[in-house]
C-alpha cells in the first residue's frame, strides 16, 4: 500500500498536523497506521509521550511564572 492508497487519515503530513494539533490524541492513529512496523509504532508512541509530558511541564511553568506576575502586580 502506498501513500496514495492510505486514507487520508493516515498520511504523514495529517498525522504531523493532528499531533501539533492535539498532542497524544494522535497514538490512536499511530496504532492504526498499517504501514507502521511494531517498532515503529512503540518508538512514535514513546517520542509523543515524552513531547507531550515536557509541553506539558513548561505549560505549568509558564502559567505559574504569570500568576506570580499578575501577583506583583496586584500588590
Amino acid at each position: 500500500m502506498t501513500d496514495a492508497n492510505l486514507k487520508w487519515y493516515f498520511r504523514r503530513p495529517v498525522l504531523l498536523l493532528v499531533f501539533l494539533s492535539f498532542g497524544p490524541l494522535v497514538l490512536p492513529l499511530v496504532w492504526l497506521h498499517p504501514q507502521f512496523s511494531r517498532k515503529t509504532k512503540i518508538v512514535l508512541s514513546l517520542l509523543v509521550i515524552v513531547l507531550s509530558y515536557f509541553a506539558a511541564v513548561m505549560t505549568m511553568r509558564f502559567v505559574s511564572g504569570l500568576q506570580d506576575e499578575f501577583r506583583q502586580i496586584t500588590q
